[in-house]
This record gives C-alpha cells, sequence and structure tokens, in this order.
C-alpha cells in the first residue's frame, strides 16, 4: 500500500495531501505490505461498542473513541481509574479534593460533572440525587479492567442525557480470565495503605471472581479530605448452552471521607460516611455476530451523610449537611440486534427506570422525597451500501415524569478511502433532561423549634427545559496492525444552549435555572498510538480548544439576570499527554509520563488554575518464586516536585487550595494459581 496508490484514491489537493499525510502515519514502510497482512491477526485493530452499542472497528464508528487497554493500563503511572483519563485527548482531571474527582471532556465543569456519561460493563453508574459520579464507589479495581471506551463526541442519542459531553465505559475483565489468586500493596505519600485480594475460580456452575479493594490516605496537606473506603465486588458468568449467557455482578463499598471543612463555626471539620449496594443481572443471546437479545436488570442504593449541627443555644440549633441524604434506583432495559436487509445493520431497544432520592434537607418542597418514573427508546442502524462507505442513523427518546419527552438524534458517514484508513463526518442533536431530584431541589435552613432563617438552593423546576448541545464533527481514522500503529484526528464544533446555572437573587439564594447562559467550543484533537518495536508503545495525544460563552451569575428579584460571567476561560486552550512505556529486559520496564493543562477555570466550587506540565515516572521489576509471579514497583508522580494548584487556589470559599506535590508510591503484585 504506497503513496502513490493511496493519492490516486483521493482526487484535488487537499485530499492528496491527506492522503500523504495518511500513508506517513498509517502506511508501514514500501515493501511492507505482507508483513502488516501477516500481523493483523496479532495485532488486530480495535473493536468497541459504547459508540453505538453495536460492535464496530474504531475505522467503522460515527465518534471519535480512545480505548485504554489492558497494557496500556498495565504500564501506566496511574493510581486510580480518573488518572488514566489524563491520557485522552481533550479531558481534563482534577482533584477537587483528595478524595472527590472530577473529570471532564472540554472543561466548563464544576466538582460534579453531570454531562458524561460513566458506565461499568454498559451500566450507568451515576449518583441520582445529582446526576454526577462518586469514583470512591465506583469498586472496579484497575486490576480487573480489560479496557475503557471513551466515546469522545457527544453521545445522547446512544445512551441518553448524561451522554450529552460523550460516554466512559469501563469494561471489565471476564471472571474465567481472573483465575487463581491475587494480591496487591500499595503504600507512600500522603499516608497511603492500600490493598486489593482477589480469588476467582468455579462456583458451581459458574465462573466466579471477588474483589476487595481498601484505600486510605490523608489526601492534600491543608484540606480536610481524608479518605477509608473499602469495596467488595462480585462477578459471575455461566453459559447458558451454546448460545446464552448469564451474568451476575453484585458491589458493597462503604466508609468515611473527609468532607472539606475549613474548621469554622458554619463549617466544621467532619466525616462524609458513604454507603453503596447494587446488583445486576444480564442475560445475553448471540444467534450470530450481528444478531442477538440482552436484557439487564440493576438496582442500586446510596447514601451519604455529612450532617452536622450549628447550635446558637442548648437547646436550638440548625441541621446542615453538603452532601447528604439517599438514593435507590431500578433499571431494566431490553435490547434486540438483527440483521433486517443486505448490507443492513440494526440495533433497538428500551428501558424503563424508577428512582427515589430522600434528603430532609434538601427536599423541603416535597416532604424529604422526590421520585421519578423514566423511560426511553433507542435505535441505531447501519447501512453499507458500499464496502468503503457506512452510514450511520441513530436516535434516543428520554420521557420524564418532571419534563417533556426529547429525542436525541445523529447522521454519520464513514468512508473507508484506504484499507486501513477512513475518513468520518457526524451532525448530532444531544438533549440533558434533569432529573426529578435536580428539578425539585429546594434547601431551606429552619432552626429546631421551627423558626425559617434562609434558603441555600432553590430550583425553578419543575419543567426545566433541557440543555441543548449540537455538535459537527469530521474526523479522520488511520490504522497499521504490522507496525502497531493507530492515528486519529478531528475536527469539531459543539454550540450550548439554555445551560443549567445558579445564580444568586438579591436574598443570597442560589437558584438553578434552565437559562443560564449558552456557549460554543471549537477545536481539533490528535492522538497516536505507535509501537516501534515489540518491547516500546508510545501514546500520544494533544488537543486544542476554544470556548466562547457566558452565564449569569446574579439575578433580580424576578428572576431576570444582572451580571453575566464569561466562560471564555473554563476550557484549558491546550491539553497534551504523552506516555513512553519500555521492557527493558523480560523482568524490567519502566514508563515516563507526561500532561500539560493550560490555564483555565473550574466552575462550582473550584476556580481559576495556572497552567502545569506535570512528569510521571514508573519502575518495575518482575519476579517469580515457584508458581507465583510478582511485580515490584515505583511510582513517582510530579516527578520534578513542582507543584500546582489541581482544582482551586487559596481563598475559593474561604477554603485553601489543593496543592498537588510530589507523591511517591511503591507497590508490590503477587498473582498466584
Amino acid at each position: 500500500m504506497g503513496l502513490r496508490r493511496i493519492t490516486a484514491t483521493w482526487p484535488g489537493t487537499v485530499g492528496g495531501a491527506l492522503a500523504a499525510i495518511g500513508f506517513a502515519v498509517a502506511a508501514p514502510a514500501a515493501g511492507a505490505d505482507e508483513l502488516a497482512s501477516e500481523m493483523d491477526f496479532f495485532r488486530p485493530i480495535a473493536v468497541v461498542s459504547s459508540a453505538t452499542r453495536l460492535t464496530n472497528s474504531v475505522l467503522d464508528t460515527p465518534a471519535s473513541v480512545t480505548v485504554i487497554d489492558r497494557k496500556l493500563i498495565a504500564m501506566s503511572t496511574a493510581t486510580t481509574i480518573p488518572d488514566l483519563l489524563r491520557l485522552v485527548p481533550g479531558f481534563q482531571v482534577g482533584m477537587a479534593t483528595g478524595n472527590l474527582y472530577t473529570a471532564t471532556y472540554h472543561g466548563v465543569s464544576d466538582q460534579l460533572e453531570r454531562r458524561l456519561e460513566v458506565m461499568v460493563n454498559g451500566q450507568s453508574v451515576y449518583l441520582a440525587t445529582n446526576a454526577s459520579v462518586d469514583w470512591n464507589l465506583l469498586g472496579v479495581a484497575l486490576e480487573d479492567i480489560e479496557r475503557i471506551e471513551v466515546v469522545r463526541s457527544p453521545n445522547a442519542p446512544t445512551y441518553g442525557s448524561n451522554a450529552i459531553f460523550g460516554s466512559i465505559n469501563i469494561v471489565t475483565r471476564q471472571p474465567f480470565a481472573l483465575r487463581g489468586k491475587y494480591l496487591r500493596l500499595t503504600g507512600g505519600s500522603i499516608d497511603t495503605a492500600s490493598g486489593v485480594v482477589r480469588l476467582g475460580g468455579r462456583a458451581g456452575p459458574f465462573d466466579a471472581v471477588a474483589t476487595l479493594q481498601y484505600t486510605e490516605d490523608t489526601g492534600f496537606a491543608r484540606v480536610d479530605d481524608d479518605k477509608q473506603v473499602t469495596n467488595l465486588r462480585v462477578h459471575a458468568t455461566r453459559q447458558l448452552g451454546l448460545h446464552d449467557v448469564l451474568d451476575i455482578e453484585l458491589g458493597l463499598s462503604g466508609g468515611e471521607i473527609g468532607a472539606d471543612g475549613v474548621g469554622s463555626f458554619l463549617e466544621p471539620f467532619r466525616d462524609n460516611r458513604l454507603r453503596d449496594n447494587y446488583q445486576k443481572m444480564e442475560w445475553r443471546r448471540s444467534d450470530s455476530v450481528d444478531t442477538g437479545y440482552r436484557a439487564a436488570f440493576y438496582h442500586r442504593y446510596t447514601s451519604q451523610d455529612d450532617s452536622y449541627r450549628v447550635y446558637l443555644a442548648p437547646d436550638l440549633y440548625a441541621p446542615l449537611g453538603f452532601a447528604y441524604g439517599s438514593a435507590e434506583r431500578y433499571d431494566l432495559e431490553l435490547e434486540q440486534r438483527l440483521v433486517p436487509a443486505t448490507n443492513w445493520r440494526l440495533l433497538w431497544g428500551g428501558a424503563a427506570r424508577y428512582t427515589v432520592a430522600k434528603s430532609d434537607l434538601y427536599f423541603a418542597r416535597t416532604g424529604g422525597k422526590v421520585s421519578e418514573w423514566t423511560g426511553r427508546v433507542f435505535v441505531n442502524a447501519e447501512w453499507r451500501p458500499h464496502a468503503a462507505w457506512l452510514f450511520n442513523f441513530g436516535a434516543l427518546t428520554d420521557f420524564h415524569e418532571a419534563a417533556d419527552t426529547y429525542t436525541s438524534p445523529r447522521i454519520a458517514v464513514n468512508w473507508r478511502f484506504a484499507r486501513m484508513q477512513a475518513l468520518r463526518a457526524s451532525i448530532s442533536r444531544n438533549y440533558r433532561v434533569f432529573s426529578a431530584p435536580e428539578q425539585l431541589a429546594d434547601y431551606p435552613v429552619v432552626l429546631s423549634d421551627g423558626t425559617y432563617v434562609r434558603h441555600l438552593i432553590r430550583t425553578d423546576g419543575p419543567g426545566l427545559a433541557p440543555e441543548r448541545l449540537t455538535s459537527y464533527e469530521l474526523g479522520y481514522h488511520a490504522e497499521s496492525p504490522g507496525a502497531g500503529l493507530s492515528f486519529d484526528f478531528k475536527l469539531y464544533y459543539e454550540d450550548m444552549r439554555d445551560k443549567s446555572s445558579g445564580a444568586r437573587d438579591p436574598d443570597r439564594v442560589t437558584v438553578w435555572s434552565d437559562k443560564g447562559g449558552d456557549w460554543n467550543t471549537r477545536g481539533g484533537e490528535l492522538q497516536l498510538t505507535v509501537r516501534p518495536r515489540p518491547d516500546t508503545v508510545v501514546l500520544a495525544s494533544y488537543a486544542y480548544a476554544e470556548t466562547d460563552g457566558e452565564e449569569f451569575t446574579q439575578i433580580d428579584a424576578d428572576g431576570n439576570p444582572l451580571v453575566w460571567r464569561s466562560l471564555d476561560d473554563t476550557t484549558p486552550r491546550h491539553t497534551l499527554a504523552l506516555q513512553v512505556s519500555h521492557e527493558f529486559t523480560p523482568a524490567w520496564s519502566g514508563t515516563l509520563a507526561a500532561f500539560h493543562v493550560s490555564d483555565m477555570r473550574w466552575q462550582g466550587e473550584g476556580g481559576p488554575v495556572d497552567g502545569y506540565t506535570r512528569l510521571d515516572l514508573k519502575v518495575a521489576r518482575q519476579f517469580k518464586v515457584d508458581r507465583t509471579q510478582g511485580e515490584l514497583a515505583l511510582i513517582v508522580q510530579n516527578l520534578t516536585d513542582d507543584p500546582y494548584f489541581e482544582f482551586r487556589p487559596d481563598d475559593v470559599y474561604e477554603k485553601s487550595g489543593n496543592v498537588f506535590e510530589r507523591r511517591t508510591f511503591l507497590q508490590l503484585r503477587l498473582q498466584a494459581p
């Protein structure tokens, strides 16, 4: 596959230039076609399902997708799942406190990202109370992950409201692949003491694995953010005949985390007590590669309690709490894959969900309880009229008790103009419909004798209009399996309307509205993975973004905007990641990773933070004792010890900034049959 052949398939001067770039990136050296074909089997092109729910090669997806596979995870300097997202183009990850991560795509976010769907094996794990994700309660150990599929495009047409910015699907390893005994111990900076114990094998007719995690540390030096969290996860599968599989997942989490208090009268030092459990049962039938059924039932219960009392007199107090309450969710989802006609593939399905949230503090208007039935119907269709062309049509309709019905559609086309290269174009309209707990939040401060003091939070719901994002994308993807190379580039324009926003009224009440402002973001992203040698892996990503828009921060007594604030600084102009991993010998390996984020401003309890460049290092030594495989690793984050503010500088909300200094960890892993 030489340059002359590629150029001939692309008309015009611009096409020739792009084809030349494609050759440099995607094609092996002249004369290496035979080798590339032979290596296709050994280094298959990544296959993903999170973009459309249909399984596709990354060359055929209607959206940009980053796949963090098991080898990249094992060799990375990350100690948590959010840390891994620093490798993804366009992502910003911040530790709002030492125990609260926030991850966003293209900025414009506070400590509770609500526009990015996070899933484990296709199941949403957001908290029903505020539609955000608590990474402490995820319960998935890094060692149990097969891959992470990050859809770097608005994906509401596939997964609904929370995927308006994109989606993350954490795919865990199958129980049969985790047989044996495993132990991992980690200790080091910030008084870290964590461990993972895993046991896998047969349990009657099931392949099963149980993973127990414990994490403890003191967080940032000047912030009330210590952490002690325990997670237990059980995953079991059973083959039911030739075509059917039963999959069961159970999880239990609990612990205490520092609630970011400042030691003042109104905000004392305290712990937030976490409790969480979930159960999932899924049946899958695969009659063929492209036909089958899936049915899944999911239940989750979560509670958080950082409630405390501010005493004004011996018998007079005000109950307060900024993460207080419980939520329970029941979810049933059905889908079918079929081939309705030649050159067509179709997936359709629906889901019903019941949510109930309780909080005496946050839901005063509804007696401390909010409940809601929601539903959705989705479809994704592919039409391949020619081997080189693939058209995708997708849509999802959301039904909500507390909101109107909205449909998020997407149309995309992929053109394989060469064997391992493709161009894609897509346009989508994405809606984020507010949940009932978001629409009905109402937090007054009432003394123990019934005296009303003031409101802290109030919403304009029910009936809030959804956020609306229109997205346009052009992308290019190239693969060279023989060279172990994958390259993706895209240009995009995103236009957000009716942003949700909290503004202060004359009584100092934060009022959440559906008309908080508008913005647009435009830019380009690229990612490159290359294996120049069998023992070396290089991953590079870069994103350029410009955001233009504004939101109001103060309103008058009638709800009219008084003060507007620019959103231009809420997205960093440049985001860069580079990770180089090398196996020096069969026993020794090392990784060097660099991350750069330019100036940006976090919203909510965050603030403006200067750009930073961070260098991480990992050195690992493999060993074997009898039948036990082992690894001893040294991980250093912020190797140069150049401190930077991760989420907020000093004195934001009169709190200390979270300064990230050098952290060093020693890690021991043992795997036995």
